[in-house]
């Protein structure tokens, strides 16, 4: 399932780790909906995999150093998941708060004017070109040290560790079968691809997340292709990383 929400800021302006601030948007909504739904997410028990991705469209932005200045005062919160019930709890969520405000940085604060349920692209072939509607991340993760090294489109790992990442969520949260064979034979070609540069979560990634944006061709099992456009692909899916456009 796919949603467009419509935000109406009071200032012309995000800050520049504006991720954050939706991922406590969303926090917020689900807890005052259903507590015991906001537990299932959240919990520490939990996994920290989720089975949604989001993306910001913001027209004509401009980046600054410390904010990011918009041409009008409105945005748009694009959500996706894989998973019935979660687009179900996501769209009764944000009715319940629709005309209400939720505070960002620097005095500023967003209303959700309108929501829309959008219509979603059928998967019908086993190879598709999809573009990034948020930057695909890609780590490698180091247990020892706790830190984690990111990969970009155009290095040798970058196909090899996007499917273990793949893998691990599409056994998490689907039945399908033979799910093993079906990550190991996806085909993932970078077709134009670019590098960007993420501030998200400053205070712990002083130097930035980098991340890959553009299109990418894929070419795999229908059931598995249908899984990426809805949930994402990469790491960080839920904190507004790698969700995807079909565009052709």
């Amino acid at each position: 399932m796919r949603f467009a929400l419509e935000f109406e800021l009071e200032k012309n302006e995000l800050p520049v780790d504006y991720r954050s601030a939706f991922i406590s948007f969303l926090k917020n909504i689900f807890e005052k909906y259903d507590n015991d739904f906001y537990k299932r997410l959240y919990s520490k028990e939990e996994l920290k995999q989720k089975p949604y991705t989001f993306a910001i469209f913001m027209k004509n932005a401009k980046f600054e150093k410390d904010k990011i200045l918009l041409q009008g005062n409105k945005i748009i919160f694009n959500f996706s998941t894989y998973l019935y019930e979660y687009g179900i709890y996501f769209y009764n969520s944000a009715l319940k708060f629709m005309n209400n405000s939720y505070p960002l940085a620097n005095g500023n604060n967003m209303k959700l004017i309108n929501i829309v349920l959008q219509k979603e692209k059928v998967i019908s072939q086993n190879v598709l070109v999809a573009k990034t509607l948020a930057p695909i991340v890609v780590r490698d993760h180091n247990e020892e040290t706790n830190r984690d090294t990111y990969i970009l489109w155009n290095e040798e790992n970058f196909v090899e560790k996007l499917k273990e990442d793949i893998k691990s969520n599409y056994i998490k949260f689907t039945d399908a079968r033979n799910a093993d064979e079906q990550v190991n034979n996806l085909v993932i070609q970078p077709v134009n691809m670019k590098k960007t540069v993420v501030f998200h979560q400053q205070e712990k990634l002083k130097k930035g997340i980098e991340a890959s944006l553009g299109v990418l061709r894929l070419e795999g099992d229908i059931e598995l292709l249908d899984y990426l456009m809805k949930a994402g692909i990469g790491s960080r899916r839920s904190q507004g990383f790698g969700m995807m456009e079909v565009i052709g």
